[in-house]
């Protein structure tokens, strides 16, 4: 093909060579083009501009010379038929959505030289099967594989430090190795609904909001001594939980950090923990047992409602306020409030239909009518 041709991207079909030695493809060259079936960039391009062939939707193969040394912004972005790619080992860059939408992909070789995957880079690759990430990779970014459906394993490298949105959608993601090194998880692993396992590198100070949301499948977490905070939604809708143990450093719990684990058992909230929060354990249909700490002094409305297993509760005298449907449905049988608690929410235990007994200190504003309406066995609320 002639130098003269490849100057005019328009004018051009069918190519198999493209771009010229010294210089990069330009931004956009070949963006939409249709009659390309395989590229072969040639030796001595230096770089792969941004939407250099995005949305070239024949595209099968791609064959990058060992010259280049970026693939930019979007370079190969919706080439819905390219099945293979391989990346030499001169680049040290992959860019933002650089294989977004690249729904045919089915393997993967990053090269060693690569220190940086970009934003979403090879998001929504429902085909890729299997990616190789090298130990010189030291930032992953956002949602970088998000949506890769047939991903069924990956080992982070040691250099990676935050893991946020990285996997969300990785419906086959049966198992992942986490370094010590990881400090930052966040929506990480949000509907990996095949993983059933996953150890918390101990690097980890925070489990980020829905870092494992939706993760059906999860069966066992160890969370590290060091974690001090569970954020918002971190395991909501996680049904296959039985149970978790929360290390005594943690002092904080989110909102619907657990709301649907409907196959946990039993928790142990630690000491240091003063709020149990909105929802925190909403819809644990199977939780028999929750132990709070002397350090608990609110409990925020629905924390525990829908909970029919939960039999009995033990609060702790500290406890100051228990708020709206905290307990709504719960299969309490007896409660005891403590003396020092000072405000219960309206419809606190409201349908709890096997509660019976309710002591509650002189002075406390409760009755059967806010408080605990629709508990059918309760005939009185007894003071002392």
């Amino acid at each position: 093909m002639e130098e003269d041709a490849l100057s005019k991207p328009g004018a051009v079909k069918k190519l198999q060579k493209f771009g010229k030695p010294g210089e990069p493809i330009e931004a956009g060259a070949w963006s939409g083009r249709s009659d390309i079936e395989r590229a072969e960039i040639r030796s001595g391009v230096t770089e792969i501009g941004a939407r250099a062939f995005k949305d070239c939707t024949s595209l099968k193969a791609v064959v990058i010379s060992g010259s280049v040394k970026s693939i930019g912004a979007a370079a190969f972005m919706g080439c819905t038929s390219l099945k293979s790619v391989a990346i030499p080992v001169g680049v040290t860059g992959i860019g933002t959505w650089a294989f977004r939408n690249c729904t045919s992909l089915e393997s993967l070789s990053i090269p060693a030289g690569v220190t940086e995957i970009g934003q979403g880079a090879f998001g929504n690759c429902t085909s890729l099967k299997s990616v190789a990430i090298p130990a010189g990779v030291k930032e992953i970014g956002k949602r970088a594989f998000e949506y890769c459906t047939t991903l069924k394993s990956v080992a982070v490298p040691a250099g990676v430090k935050d893991l946020t949105e990285t996997f969300i959608g990785c419906s086959s993601l049966e198992t992942v190795a986490m370094p010590d090194g990881v400090t930052t998880i966040k929506g990480a692993f949000q509907d990996c609904s095949a993983l059933k396992s996953v150890a918390i590198p101990a690097g980890v100070k925070e489990i980020g909001d829905g870092s494992f949301a939706l993760c059906t499948s999860l069966e066992s977490v160890v969370i590290p001594e060091g974690v001090t905070g569970i954020k918002t939604s971190a395991f909501i809708k996680c049904t296959s939980l039985e149970s978790v143990s929360i290390p005594g450093s943690v002092q904080s719990i989110g909102r619907n950090a657990f709301w649907d684990c409907t196959a946990l058992k039993s928790v142990a909230i630690p000491e240091g923990v003063q709020v149990i929060p909105y929802c925190a354990f909403k819809g644990c249909t199977s939780l028999e047992f929750a132990a709070m700490p002397a350090s608990t002094t609110d409990i925020a409305p629905h924390a525990f409602a829908e909970c029919p297993a939960l039999r009995e509760i033990v609060f702790p005298e500290g406890l100051a306020y228990i708020g709206e449907g905290a307990f709504r449905g719960a299969g309490l049988r007896t409660v005891t409030l403590p003396s020092n608690l000072e405000e219960v929410g309206a419809g606190a235990f409201a349908g709890c239909g096997d509660l019976e007994t309710v002591l509650a200190p002189h002075g406390l504003e409760v009755d059967r009518v806010s408080q605990f309406r629709g508990c059918r066995k309760l005939k009185e609320i007894l003071r002392y």
